[in-house]
């Protein structure tokens, strides 16, 4: 994407004014994955894997919405029930995570039932959430291309939500 791209798509997110989260988010790719039966899209720049959880530790005096920790290549990494976080019920089992990161720094892992794909974003579809129908984690959607709907996170929400559960 060039400079020029980047500033228009920041310029129309800016622009919205008529109760929509915003017009297109920032994305080249994202990352489908299914929970509880829907289909939703992350922002790939964030995704750093998808891993397979063998073993979870629980950790006393953590937030609900932190199931535990698993390592991972010697670290130690939060596992985030996502249901929680988009205001779901509490996952009864957690075996596959998608692992968040902001820069080189590993966040957390969040549960996911499947990884469906990894594809391009496509701005022309993109259908932008209304403000206060929807929740803020939720930047809109776009076709499925069978006649249903993905829905596209807001990546800035999911990090800030995150982030707040560290402290």
């Amino acid at each position: 994407m060039t400079g020029n791209q980047a500033n228009t798509r920041a310029e129309s997110r800016e622009r919205s004014s008529d109760g929509r989260h915003g017009a297109v988010p920032a994305v080249d790719s994202l990352v489908w994955f299914s929970l509880d039966g829907k289909s939703y899209g992350l922002d790939v720049a964030v995704v750093r894997e998808v891993v397979t959880i063998d073993r979870l530790v629980p950790v006393p005096g953590t937030p609900a919405a932190i199931l535990g920790a698993f390592a991972l290549r010697g670290a130690t990494v939060a596992l985030v029930d996502t249901r929680l976080l988009f205001g779901l019920d509490a996952a009864t089992s957690a075996t596959t995570a998608l692992v968040v990161a902001r820069g080189h720094r590993t966040i957390c892992g969040l549960t996911i039932d499947r990884v469906i794909d990894v594809a391009p974003f496509a701005d022309a579809s993109f259908i932008p959430a209304v403000r206060g129908r929807e929740p803020p984690q939720i930047a809109g959607v776009v076709p499925d291309g069978r006649g249903g709907l993905l829905t596209v996170l807001d990546t800035s929400t999911i990090l800030q939500s995150l982030e707040s559960l560290r402290r």
